[in-house]
């Protein structure tokens, strides 16, 4: 009688850090592949503090040669606004269309807007690279929707190439608004041990999950929250978030090959797998 297949992640329990409408994706693939998930969301996505800017910039989208998105937020929050009044904008205007990571991607064709320019790595330092590489950036336009907080790598490589570029605040990311709520979730999934893995998609939810685990002086110290955390597999999507990790936490297991969902549950099975 042959014996059941034993899955690759068959007795790991995965925490997910991931907002609570991006979480979903990654507990699925890591349930296809034997592991038990627990989310909890240390970040929030949020409206900006105003849309004006957005607005504005979105009404002269013409006077733009490209308009570029790093992430599915941006792009699902300027789509929302074109569509709140009624206007195609990206479809119509001429301006092109960058886009950094699969994802990102496809929410944009799931718009019907398709993409110009595609980094052949998902990172921002990537992205500048490959885009100067095959685009005059001198004098040209960009808009560059974003998060109210992060890296502003993408809008200073091009501007050292005499480009001409907007940063628009188009979301926010935020500590959850039950944040007490969550802190205790975490503090009594690791102090229970009932976690064997922790993954971090962006280097905001390490630092919001660092920030929520210190809400209880008993961790307040790095030395105490590096020991809380030691025995636990810790998973980054990319090298930006694997960064931030070894910053805040001491130390990253598992770094994404591929920096998307798919890529980082590949990544972790390839880690949890007898060699």
């Amino acid at each position: 009688m042959s014996q059941p297949e034993v899955l690759p992640l068959s007795g790991k329990t995965v925490l997910i850090t991931r907002g609570e409408k991006q979480a979903g994706e990654l507990s699925r693939m890591l349930k296809k592949y034997g592991a038990q998930t627990v989310e909890a969301a240390v970040i929030e996505i949020g409206e900006p503090k105003s849309w004006k800017p957005l607005d504005t910039a979105l009404g002269a989208i013409q006077d733009y040669d490209w308009i570029i998105f790093a992430s599915t937020n941006a792009v699902a929050s300027v789509v929302g606004r074109c569509t709140a009044f009624g206007a195609d904008y990206l479809k119509t205007s001429g301006v092109k269309v960058a886009a950094i990571g699969s994802a990102t991607q496809e929410k944009l064709l799931l718009a019907g807007i398709k993409t110009d320019f595609q980094p052949s790595k998902f990172v921002a330092e990537e992205f500048v690279e490959d885009f100067c590489a095959a685009h005059n950036v001198n004098g040209k336009r960009f808009l560059l929707p974003r998060t109210n907080a992060g890296r502003t790598v993408i809008a200073d490589g091009l501007k050292k190439q005499g480009g001409k570029v907007d940063m628009v605040e188009a979301y926010s990311t935020n500590l959850p608004k039950n944040k007490k709520e969550v802190s205790e979730k975490l503090h009594e999934l690791l102090s229970e041990r009932r976690v064997d893995v922790i993954t971090f998609a962006s280097s905001q939810t390490a630092k919001n999950f660092v920030d929520l685990l210190q809400v209880d002086s008993s961790y307040a110290s790095t030395e105490k929250l590096r020991e809380l955390l030691s025995s636990i597999v810790i998973a980054a999507i990319g090298p930006v978030t694997a960064k931030t990790c070894r910053e805040l936490i001491g130390t990253v297991d598992v770094e994404a090959d591929e920096h998307t969902t798919q890529g980082l549950v590949a990544s972790l099975i390839q880690h949890c797998s007898p060699e």
